[in-house]
Order: C-alpha cells, then sequence, then structure tokens
C-alpha cells in the first residue's frame, strides 16, 4: 500500500469534501490556493483521531515529506475537472484537424493523376471515413 492509500483511508472525510495530497512549492501552492483548495490543519475534524494527527509540521499542517493534505469542496473539484476535460476535447479536435489538413496536402502533391486518397480519423477504437 503507498501513502495516498494510507492517507485516503486514513482521513475522516467531510460530506462535500474531496481530499488531496499537493506539493508545497510556492509556484504549486499559489496556483491550488488560487483553485480553491485549503491546507488541512491537526486541527481539524478529518485528521482528529487518525494516524495523521502526528504527520504535522510545526505550523500545524498535514504533511508527509514534500506533500501537504489539502481539501476542496466537491462542486469546485467537479468544476474543475470539467474544464479539464473541455481543454482535453479541444486539444483532441485540434489535433484532428491538423491530421485532416496534412491529408489535404498529400492529396494536393499527389496531383490529380492519383487514385482518390481517403483519410480515416480513429475513435473509440474505430475507423472513421473522413
Amino acid at each position: 500500500m503507498n501513502i495516498i492509500d494510507t492517507v485516503a483511508q486514513a482521513i475522516k472525510k467531510q460530506p462535500g469534501k474531496r481530499y488531496r495530497l499537493v506539493r508545497l512549492d510556492p509556484a504549486n501552492m499559489a496556483q491550488k490556493k488560487f483553485a480553491g483548495y485549503e491546507l488541512v490543519n491537526s486541527k481539524d475534524p478529518e485528521v482528529q483521531g487518525t494516524i495523521l494527527a502526528g504527520e504535522t509540521d510545526s505550523a500545524g499542517l498535514v504533511r508527509v515529506g514534500g506533500l501537504a493534505l489539502a481539501r476542496i469542496s466537491e462542486k469546485r473539484a467537479e468544476e474543475i475537472q470539467g474544464e479539464k476535460d473541455k481543454r482535453q476535447e479541444r486539444r483532441l479536435q485540434a489535433i484532428e484537424q491538423g491530421f485532416l489538413a496534412e491529408g489535404e496536402k498529400v492529396k494536393r502533391s499527389l496531383g490529380s493523376s492519383h487514385k482518390e486518397f481517403t483519410a480515416f480519423v480513429e475513435k473509440d477504437g474505430k475507423k472513421e471515413k473522413v
């Protein structure tokens, strides 16, 4: 069992909250705080009476090495995941459009005397004619 599984089992999860370990470097912490994460303190109900209560630093943060336990509301976590999904979809569409544009370049370079060139795009394991 790794440390993340151990921490996940030890937390007394509060309703409407999601938890994760975050890196404590300044750039990452600024990004996480801007996104809505809060660091879990040793006095918070999530860790009181668990093995994590002993894993605190001098500031009272629950820490494991260079990582600290943080929480975010379930609603905000879903918003962040939705943004990531949209970004990933846009990237996939851009890649697909790039392949189609390259196919058109190949058609033009082959000239009119070639056999018909057909481009295929694979989606979900199925090839689709474009």
